[in-house]
Order: structure tokens, then C-alpha cells, then sequence
């Protein structure tokens, strides 16, 4: 009885610890990532109010001073992507649908024929 009740602790944790992100860690990513950008905020604040420097800010609220010595220069801003934007867009994802759709209908279609669909959608976005 012992044993099988170990087995499914031990099967349990192994099952947590292999999934791939669970919503507890996605939401403290979450809380990390708006504490990032509070803080700085804050530190930038610090620094044009003259209260610091920006070593001593970037040290005092725990952000890079490059990145916070590039946001005061006004070449980023805080919680900027880097990276291009996309081209396609939404038309992107009804393409990605489209596709997923005939796979599951089991309608094969090769690349050829997806530029086809492509080129005949693209004159609708303009």
C-alpha cells in the first residue's frame, strides 16, 4: 500500500515537473515581466529628476543600464519587441487556418497552391 502510494507521488511530481509551463509559472512570467517594466519606469524617473545617476539607479531597482541608458536617450521604449513587425498579419493567421483546416479534412495541397490561395487574398487586404 506504501509503495503504490509512492509510485503516484513519484508519478505525480515527474508529471509537474515535465509539463511544459503551467499557469503558476505563466502568471509569475506575467508578474515579473510588469514588475520589469514598473521598475524602469521608476528608475527612469530617477534619473531625469536628478535624484540619481544612472548607475546608481539601474543598481538600486535591479535593471540593465544599457537598456535603461537607451530608453532615456529615446531610441526605445520601455517594453519595446524587437524584431520586424509582421507583413501578413491577420491575413497570416487565416492562412495558418486554412491550412490546419484541410489537413484535418485530409485535402493535401503543396506549396504551390498555397502561394495561389495567398497571391488571391492579397489583393483584398489594399
Amino acid at each position: 500500500m506504501e509503495s503504490s502510494v509512492n509510485d503516484v507521488l513519484m508519478f505525480f511530481m515527474a508529471y509537474i515537473n515535465a509539463s511544459p509551463t503551467s499557469t503558476l509559472q505563466q502568471s509569475l512570467e506575467r508578474k515579473e515581466k510588469d514588475d520589469f517594466s514598473g521598475m524602469m519606469t521608476k528608475a527612469c524617473e530617477a534619473v531625469r529628476s536628478g535624484n540619481m545617476s544612472q548607475r546608481q539607479a539601474a543598481t538600486q531597482f535591479g535593471v540593465p543600464r544599457a537598456m535603461m541608458q537607451k530608453i532615456l536617450e529615446g531610441k526605445t521604449c520601455i517594453g519595446a519587441k524587437s524584431g520586424r513587425k509582421p507583413l501578413l498579419g491577420k491575413l497570416e493567421d487565416k492562412l495558418v487556418d486554412y491550412a490546419v483546416d484541410c489537413a484535418s479534412l485530409g485535402i493535401g495541397f503543396g506549396k504551390k497552391q498555397f502561394l495561389i490561395m495567398l497571391l488571391s487574398l492579397l489583393p483584398n487586404i489594399r
